[in-house]
């Protein structure tokens, strides 16, 4: 089906060039929204990412490395050590911290306290959770994400990176009025830095800091109970972090102390993957393409443009994909067939959404999209191309 791209490249230059409300309405009713569209039953929870990530609330800004950003609103009490709070302050390196109305005060950014995760400091200062703490870092891919409602709170640390070592991964921390907290760990999830030392090091746990004695640091693989108001492992060998594909359980137990399950790898899950390089034109997902989903989409990044769209397929092609040089488009590569047809995005400062609502349909479990954004730019053809992004629809909490 490699035949069918140039002659879709050429019809959505056309419309670029147009932007005829007209021809925009025909492309809105293509195969895949009417696909979805027509499918409606209720799908049941999985041990998988949470796939509406709610809002963005870092990223494009190498500034945040090795930061506490600014205090945001729970959605609720959430209780921990005998006390309720209000407000998180949320971490590039993998944890949190709890506060009333910024009480007590987190550490300030470029604190050594982010990248030295030691148990001494999971003990001391502000009441806190560690999901992945080590010396992850927030890089030009990085999207830190925050869904918070009144009966739960959600943090997703997307394409993380460990300080000076190849690789990304993401992981997701969900907490609960109860006091339960669920930590999701993606592929590639481990514990290294170039920085070397303790910053090697990897804490996963919760703690409600103040100098607070803690118990023995437990295996969280095996599952059990403490009755202590502090629970932590502790990894001191770089990549030796063994919870990468697999689901934590934090259950309080008044008045205080924690079960702890491991929920193991999740199944049948949604899925994002990306593939190949850019030229100039860059994409990304908001969210996973779970059932239920209706904030899912695709995020197009093209600076200088009124117009760009998305193009799906129904077949992907591994990097380094089909060349497009012999169109005009030299150094850039097409990801997808392009058969399912393409969107308009309204582009705003370099950048625009294209929504995909996700129905609750397990009759899409499975299914694949491979996507890729096009847009006008600087090659012989006029056109540039994103990274390919490979969705597969599925489960999410």
């Amino acid at each position: 089906m490699k035949w069918l791209l140039p002659t879709v490249l050429w019809s959505a230059v056309r419309i670029l060039h147009s932007q005829s409300p007209h021809q925009t309405a025909i492309m809105n009713h293509t195969l895949i929204s009417t696909a979805l569209a027509l499918l409606a039953p209720a799908a049941i929870a999985q041990s998988c990412f949470d796939g509406d990530f709610g809002v963005v609330i870092a990223e494009n800004d190498l500034t945040l490395q090795d930061t506490v950003l600014p205090i945001r609103p729970i959605g609720f009490a959430f209780p921990l050590g005998g006390t309720t709070y209000s407000d998180i302050h949320v971490s590039d390196h993998g944890l949190v911290y709890l506060s009333n109305g910024g009480v007590p005060v987190p550490p300030v950014s470029q604190s050594i306290e982010l990248f030295t995760p030691t148990p001494a400091n999971l003990a001391g200062g502000s009441p806190k959770i560690c999901v992945l703490y080590t010396d992850v870092i927030y890089v030009p891919l990085t999207r830190i994400w925050l869904q918070s409602t009144p009966t739960k709170c959600t943090i997703t640390w997307q394409d993380m990176q460990n300080f000076g070592i190849p690789g990304y991964f993401s992981f997701q921390m969900t907490m609960f009025p109860s006091g339960e907290v669920r930590m999701v760990y993606g592929p590639g999830c481990t514990n290294a830095s170039l920085f070397g030392g303790v910053s090697e090091n990897c804490i996963v746990g919760i703690s409600p800091g103040g100098g607070v004695t803690l118990p023995a640091a437990v295996d969280l693989s095996t599952g059990r109970a403490t009755s202590s108001t502090s629970v932590f492992e502790e990894w001191t060998t770089p990549n030796s972090f063994d919870l990468a594909t697999k689901t934590l359980l934090f259950t309080a137990s008044a008045p205080t102390g924690y079960g702890f399950a491991n929920l193991g790898p999740a199944t049948n899950c949604a899925s994002v993957d990306y593939n190949g390089t850019s030229c100039t034109a860059s994409a990304d997902t908001v969210g996973r393409p779970s059932f239920g989903n209706s904030n899912f989409g695709i995020s197009v990044f093209l600076s200088s443009t009124p117009v760009a769209f998305v193009l799906f397929g129904s077949v992907g092609y591994p990097a380094p994909g089909v060349s497009l040089a012999g169109i005009g488009m030299p150094g850039c590569a097409a990801y997808t067939n392009g058969d399912l047809g393409y969107y308009p995005v309204t582009m705003t400062n370099g950048r625009g959404t294209l929504p995909l609502p996700i129905p609750s349909s397990t009759l899409l479990l499975g299914a694949n999209l491979a996507a890729q954004s096009f847009g006008p730019g600087n090659t012989p053809f006029g056109i540039v191309a994103s990274r390919g992004i490979d969705l597969v629809i599925g489960y999410g909490y």
